[in-house]
């Protein structure tokens, strides 16, 4: 008898241990190869918000995203599995480097990532509320770029991100229009400078 239950905790054990939270994190974006989507992003520090934009971002796992800012100004970031490059029209600057130093600052690159790495990096915690799930990932270290990454879905579906950087600073990401695991063009992930624009190598 104590041999059958101790089979049987060990068992259930291993059950609770597949469904846990980073396993259901893993499982929901095994199942998302791309995502086209619009986005408005909140930027905050020590509470008070600092800066608001508003664009589009296109990814395609693993590796490849595009970040475009439309408002209040023109940006780009853009990586392709390979290099990551920031384009800013007005300044006619573009700074490229390698992708293999890491993800930067944005949701599209940290969503670009395969979610196998995140669970290496961060410990997750999941919390549901009606059709809301909502997953926390807390750093590990402090070598990653953010402390803290809080993800939430509604009913299967994406609609926000939150990012807390080593410095304290936040950035919410509300998504809208989420288009998932349809086809995209390999144009989306090239980018070549135009002319007269300043290239910095890092």
């Amino acid at each position: 008898m104590k041999i059958m239950l101790a089979l049987i905790w060990l068992v259930c054990s291993g059950l609770v241990f597949a469904f846990g939270p980073e396993n259901q994190l893993v499982e929901k974006f095994q199942q998302i190869q791309t995502m086209d989507a619009h986005f408005q992003q909140h930027v905050f520090m020590n509470g008070r918000r600092v800066s608001t934009s508003s664009g589009r971002f296109v990814v395609k796992r693993p590796g490849r995203m595009r970040w475009s800012v439309e408002k209040p100004h023109s940006q780009l970031y853009l990586a392709n599995g390979q290099v990551i490059w920031t384009y800013e029209p007005e300044l006619k600057q573009a700074t490229k480097r390698p992708q293999s130093q890491g993800i930067g600052g944005t949701a599209g690159l940290f969503l670009s990532n395969q979610p196998s790495l995140w669970v290496q990096r961060y410990k997750v915690y999941l919390s549901k509320s009606n059709d809301k799930t909502v997953f926390e990932l807390r750093a590990k270290t402090s070598k990653t770029p953010f402390s803290k990454v809080m993800m939430t879905f509604v009913q299967h579906k994406l609609t926000e991100i939150e990012f807390w950087d080593q410095l304290g600073q936040n950035s919410q990401v509300i998504l809208s229009q989420v288009k998932v695991n349809q086809a995209i063009s390999a144009k989306e992930f090239q980018f070549s400078p135009p002319q007269h624009t300043d290239i910095i190598n890092l």
